[in-house]
């Protein structure tokens, strides 16, 4: 299985961090998952993708964000958030959505800083790589989108330049 093929290769190289983080009761399992699966999703790019290597740290920022430097970074808070609305499952669309950011950024084009071309990115990678379950991780992005509608957010984006769309 493909599994077993990137479990063997590059073992001595992790590039996913997580800190320990406060989390709802019965989520244990999902959180220690963290680490083996975007370890996994990493290698899965690194075969289908040539690009340098970065790093992925689930932690605490103080704010409920994720976002690439082109290393990437998943708040705890923002980890948090998506599992108290039961809506984990868009947390791998969040993933490569800043993967798009990093990626395009390390390739050096020039739409690396936008957030409508991260999202595209994001969602033909999940279909490349996860067929019609990464339509459904894309739907569930959509989702927690739709719960957690901001009329500040939003009002904001027609003030400050906010590059994602309304």
């Amino acid at each position: 299985t493909h599994m077993s093929e990137i479990e063997n290769r590059n073992l001595q190289n992790h590039h996913v961090y997580v800190q320990p983080f406060k989390h709802p009761e019965g989520y244990e399992a999902y959180i220690n998952s963290l680490e083996p699966t975007y370890e996994f999703y990493y290698l899965m790019l690194k075969m289908l993708l040539n690009f340098p290597d970065f790093n992925i740290y689930f932690k605490y920022c103080g704010q409920e964000n994720a976002f690439s430097t082109p290393d990437i970074i998943i708040c705890n808070e923002y980890v948090a958030k998506l599992v108290n609305g039961k809506h984990e499952g868009a947390l791998p669309w969040i993933f490569f959505h800043e993967v798009g950011h990093s990626l395009l950024r390390l390739w050096d084009y020039p739409l690396w800083d936008n957030e409508d071309a991260a999202d595209e990115f994001a969602t033909v990678l999940l279909l490349l790589m996860a067929g019609w379950t990464g339509k459904d991780i894309a739907l569930e992005a959509i989702r927690e989108r739709e719960t957690y509608p901001s009329f500040f957010e939003s009002l904001s984006k027609t003030f400050v330049n906010d590059r994602h769309t309304i």
